[in-house]
């Protein structure tokens, strides 16, 4: 039954991821287009935040224009928005980045495109950065009119039964000779990582080094965290699966809805690419049910049966969700979906069992119905909302656990929440 709610719980959360996808909105911003004529084009660009460097923009000369699609063959330069993008064709390095997959050749894997450039520094020397659609990070010099590619890769070694991760770093020496007249820097240039803010660190402190101007730097970028309160109502659906007929009157029961509060704090962790639409969000949250359901029925014997069985239990949850938000105007919609861990805090469970027969009265049992549960629980989430400028309003959707998961009985708890939330 668990396997059962964990793929309906994926299920779920993929639809919600492929309709964020294919829901981006249009981001027209003011821009530039230097065509390869030389002709300049002032207008408006669809800005995507490009977290992999673009082959196309689309461009209009004012907001009630038709869009033009340029693309890399189109255009030596376009800027929008503290990016700007130069037409190249230039080396690429494609290998693999996922360790798993490392091979064991130090050659790197050497390919020639047309790409967009982004400028990630430009003055007297100047640092240029591409990724391509397989979060491959490649990164260029200008150097005699041209730009080369400054070579790194992973790949692995063997020493005896056993591989280890290697690096090629030649782009130190290449780093060695772009700055060869400041010769104080080839200590920073040896502890340099290929990465994009450890390189412009060289180039700003070259930049110092010979009182060179710097005509262009790209804004540093960063994770964002945004934090706030969140509180509202769940509604909880508490259900049974037995294979055992001791615990039949727990499946057959059909046990109310709980209503009640929850609360807690968020992070938001904002990705800087994209325009921040995506983000990891995770919360600290209260909650907590309380229901209760009688089941009756008659056996063979002609003994009247009645099971009333309550439980109240209170949860300390920490929720973990990939987030995507849609603009719409200044506003957002958002839609999420995760998981969940839950610790419990408290525990109430109570059965009390009436026998009746004609020949006896009635006899009474009172007791716990449930063995050995468990501490925590674990669930799946989705959910969308909206956002106006600081509060949040949720609605999601949550598919646990429950308390108990044995061969002989599962639970499930179904948890639909309402939510509002404050970004400090």
């Amino acid at each position: 039954m668990i396997r059962t709610i964990k793929s309906k719980a994926v299920l779920l959360f993929a639809g919600v991821m492929f309709f964020a996808a294919a829901s981006a909105q249009e981001n027209y911003l003011p821009g530039s287009v230097v065509k390869n004529n030389g002709e300049t084009l002032k207008g408006l660009i669809d800005y995507r935040n490009w977290g992999v460097n673009p082959s196309e923009f689309n461009f209009r000369a004012d907001a009630g224009a038709r869009p033009v699609t340029f693309t890399v063959s189109d255009v030596t330069e376009f800027s929008v928005d503290d990016e700007v993008y130069v037409s190249a064709v230039v080396e690429v390095e494609t290998s693999v980045i996922e360790e798993s997959r490392l091979d064991y050749n130090p050659a790197p894997k050497i390919e020639v495109d047309t790409i967009f450039l982004q400028t990630v520094y430009k003055g007297e020397k100047a640092l240029y950065y591409y990724m391509n659609d397989r979060r491959k990070e490649n990164f260029y010099i200008k150097k005699d009119g041209g730009f080369e590619l400054l070579v790194y890769k992973k790949f692995l070694a063997r020493q005896g039964t056993t591989s280890y991760v290697r690096e090629r770093k030649d782009f130190v020496g290449q780093m060695n000779i772009y700055f060869s007249d400041c010769p104080d820097m080839r200590g920073k240039i040896g502890n340099a990582t290929y990465t994009k803010n450890s390189l412009l660190r060289l180039f700003q402190e070259y930049a110092s080094c010979t009182s060179s101007e710097t005509s262009f730097q790209k804004k540093g970028e960063g994770v964002r965290i945004e934090i706030g309160p969140v509180a509202g109502v769940s509604l909880t659906k508490l259900k049974f699966n037995s294979a055992d007929e001791t615990f039949d009157y727990l499946e057959k029961t059909d046990y109310k809805i709980s209503a009640a509060f929850t609360g807690g704090i968020f992070f938001d962790l904002v990705f800087p690419r994209n325009q921040g639409r995506f983000s990891i969000n995770n919360e600290l949250l209260f909650s907590m049910f309380k229901t209760d359901g009688i089941y009756e029925y008659t056996d063979f014997n002609e003994t009247e049966k009645k099971l009333t069985t309550e439980f109240d239990y209170k949860y300390l949850k920490i929720i973990n969700m990939l987030r995507y938000k849609i603009p719409v105007g200044n506003n957002y919609i958002f839609l999420n979906g995760g998981i969940s861990n839950s610790l419990r805090l408290s525990e109430y469970q109570y059965v009390k069992k009436e026998f009746t027969t004609s020949y006896s009265g009635t006899t009474v049992f009172e007791d716990e119905p449930l063995p050995n549960t468990s501490k925590v629980e674990q669930g799946m989430l989705a959910g969308a909302g909206i956002r106006v400028k600081k509060l949040t309003f949720e609605a999601r959707m949550e598919i646990g656990e429950g308390m108990i998961s044995f061969p002989r009985i599962s639970s499930s708890a179904t948890r639909y929440y309402f939510i509002l939330g404050y970004r400090f």
